[in-house]
């Protein structure tokens, strides 16, 4: 398996709205079947309510919430796009200065697009007896904004005072993730169990989702059968989630348990009909000479991003370049990787940036790129591991040994992760 063992942004749910899922799904017998089904009998209820009787934009916030809450459970683009399709309709409904500007932010940092989200959390802010909790709310997902743009310090002290003055689940998670965007692990695990800790009653999807992020946090480090520990744990708090399940079979591949792997995304890919887990099988198919199955469902996976882009850009962005960078047109993961990086100018998307450059022949923009990065608390097994490459290629031998060995310190893994960009940036060599 090629695949990268960076944090994958998409599979984490955003941090704005882990209090919006703590609200819902809170009887222990919810499995992931369950809760889907009562999410569906909620749009269904609202819908027919909308049709008949509609008279306020409550309404549809009440549906486009539903709709998100599917979102975030199904990964299904449609049902994102369904919740847009429904704020904009609150909104028409409402008065000027009105409507539901938070559930507007909520969606648009889910779906990657940050400069849109100031002017709705300034809009709630400046409303009428605002609460303290809701204000809290504001800062937070503000904070998470800062800190996905590279604002560190900012985000960092945000999170903090939060800590202070509203502890919960949120405020440890918000902390986990900086300290993980910071390469301080052993930091961001303490803050994990202490989310684990803060959970009230039971709550199958949330507790689930933070034994996830828990086997995510081992896989950065490599650690591969702590991984597992967690995921298996995730699917017993929450069985049926294909999300956990997709961890598993990523596991699976990479442990060398390849027949049960490709099952495992046979089955994910009929469920969902994700093109990540396309790719996914495809490496495992083409490991075994099945390359024209492979290259099928490569192809497949092409044309759904292509799809996905024309409705959610942002949202795709991520996925479909990691795939553009590995199998696809140099060109093409460029304006990817630069619509990414503008939209999240710092951490992972400066990385895939970087990495653009380079198998574009940019290989001194590259080492900027990357020099850039080096320079802000962000730390990685993928940035170390791409810095080594691309400081090889340059000859700046020094760095690029250290650059190696700090990639080794976090992950023993981390230098085959980025074989492909060597093995594409000596193509370019040769040529």
């Amino acid at each position: 398996m090629n695949r990268s063992m960076q944090l994958p942004m998409w599979w984490r749910i955003p941090l704005c709205l882990l209090a919006f899922i703590a609200s819902v799904g809170t009887a222990t017998s919810d499995t992931y079947s369950e809760r889907l089904a009562k999410i569906d009998a909620a749009i269904q209820a609202d819908e027919v309510y909308i049709g008949k009787a509609a008279r306020s934009w409550l309404h549809y916030e009440r549906l486009a919430r539903a709709y998100l809450e599917r979102a975030q459970l199904s990964g299904q683009y449609s049902d994102y796009v369904s919740a847009e399709t429904t704020l904009k309709q609150a909104f028409e409904m409402a008065e000027q200065g009105s409507g539901p500007v938070l559930l507007r932010a909520r969606l648009n940092y889910s779906l990657h697009r940050l400069p849109a989200i100031e002017a709705d959390l300034a809009a709630a802010e400046s409303a009428l007896l605002v609460n303290k909790p809701t204000l809290a709310t504001i800062k937070g997902i503000r904070a998470d904004v800062w800190l996905q743009r590279g604002q560190y310090q900012e985000a960092k002290q945000v999170f903090d005072t939060l800590e202070r003055t509203h502890p919960n689940v949120d405020t440890a998670v918000r902390l986990a993730q900086y300290h993980i965007q910071t390469g301080q692990y052993a930091r961001a695990d303490e803050w994990l169990h202490t989310a684990e800790q803060r959970v009230v009653g039971t709550q199958p999807q949330l507790q689930a989702w933070l034994k996830l992020q828990a086997g995510i946090l081992d896989l950065e480090q490599g650690r591969l059968n702590e991984a597992l520990v967690h995921y298996n744990d995730a699917l017993q708090q929450f069985p049926g989630w294909w999300l956990v399940q997709e961890h598993i079979a990523e596991i699976d591949a990479l442990q060398g348990r390849t027949d049960i792997a490709e099952q495992s995304y046979g089955s994910l890919i009929k469920r969902t009909g994700s093109p990540l887990f396309m790719i996914a099988l495809s490496e495992i198919l083409e490991q075994r000479g099945n390359t024209t199955e492979a290259s099928r469902l490569l192809d497949e996976a092409t044309t759904i991003y292509i799809e996905q882009a024309a409705t959610t850009p942002e949202a795709i962005a991520g996925h479909a370049l990691e795939h553009f960078l590995q199998h696809g047109s140099a060109t093409q993961a460029l304006q990817l990787a630069r619509d990414n990086h503008r939209l999240r100018p710092a951490g992972a998307p400066a990385v895939l940036l970087a990495q653009a450059q380079a198998i574009n022949g940019d290989i001194w923009q590259a080492a900027a790129t990357l020099d850039t990065q080096l320079a802000t608390p962000y730390r990685s097994a993928e940035l170390h591991a791409t810095a080594f490459v691309v400081y090889e290629s340059v000859e700046r031998n020094l760095s690029a040994r250290q650059q190696h060995q700090l990639a080794l310190n976090v992950n023993p893994d981390a230098i085959d992760s980025v074989k492909w960009l060597q093995n594409r940036i000596q193509a370019i060599k040769q040529h």
